[in-house]
């Protein structure tokens, strides 16, 4: 041992602490993870777009960590699933705005015929078992009670959207909401309902029985052809026009509203007086 009292002492070894030298456990990407999760919520629409940008971001940050970050088959499986549920939704979309206009389509001839007065062009939104109820006197006498409570057609709605928000408009009026509450109780859901229709005069209320089953052949649009075609009036009466009718006697009529008899035995569950009002 040195004697010099100047001399420097050994160094001390001091012990490592655990772990060291040795890389931190990779964590797995919150990114993957949204990715997936968002990607995941199919009955929304929207956060399926978020999944497959979330889930492009994660497998970019993923590349670029250099082993940090995992979660690669999260990320992946996000973005998959992101486009599959994504190209259905545009689907879907694409699908009702072209439904919107169907529908149109499938009254529009009707009205434009009416208010044309032109009987060939209103037939041919019919079935066919309605053209003989369809005559230049009806088509006349419908078409100026339409103008008279409705004003001049214009058109139907263009895509689900105007559908949808002009559905809103015509049922703020509670007459219509109570006649088709009414029309469907006796006679049905299937194929009676009314569509919006625009007028000089605004919105308004057809009410439509279309043949459901498609037992006839369709318009040339696809949609089915029409059986009968109403209005409501401002007392609230729903004036269907163009089935035949059986006649009862001088006041009463047992007139061919939507499903008036059924179809064996002619059993009655429906009255209407001669002018088209059903109660």
């Amino acid at each position: 041992m040195s004697q010099n009292p100047y001399a420097q002492p050994y160094p001390q070894q001091y012990q490592q602490p655990p772990g060291y030298g040795m890389q931190a456990p990779p964590r797995t990407s919150a990114l993957a993870i949204l990715s997936l999760v968002c990607s995941l919520l199919c009955c929304i629409p929207g956060p399926s777009i978020l999944g497959v940008l979330f889930g492009g971001v994660a497998l970019l940050a993923i590349g670029m960590s250099g082993g940090r970050v995992k979660g690669v088959g999260l990320a992946i499986t996000g973005l998959i699933v992101g486009i599959v549920v994504t190209v259905i939704w545009i689907a879907m979309a694409i699908g009702a705005m072209g439904l919107g206009t169907m529908f149109g389509q499938m009254v529009d001839p009707a009205l434009k015929g009416l208010a044309a007065r032109d009987v060939t062009q209103t037939q041919s939104a019919f079935i066919s078992s309605s053209h003989g109820s369809i005559d230049r006197g009806r088509v006349q006498e419908f078409g100026r009670l339409i103008e008279d409570a409705y004003g001049q057609y214009e058109r139907m709605p263009e895509g689900i959207g105007e559908l949808i928000g002009e559905w809103g408009t015509i049922f703020s009026d509670p007459n219509v909401g109570q006649a088709t509450q009414d029309a469907q109780n006796r006679f049905g859901q299937n194929g009676v309902f009314p569509m919006p229709a625009k007028f000089d005069t605004g919105w308004h209320a057809i009410m439509i029985y279309m043949d459901s089953q498609g037992q006839q052949t369709q318009q040339s649009s696809g949609m089915p052809l029409l059986r009968d075609i109403g209005i409501v009036l401002d007392d609230g009466s729903l004036v269907w026009r163009f089935q035949p009718h059986e006649p009862n006697n001088d006041d009463l009529d047992f007139a061919g509203a939507p499903n008036l008899f059924t179809a064996g035995d002619r059993e009655l569950v429906g009255l209407g007086n001669k002018d088209g009002h059903y109660y």
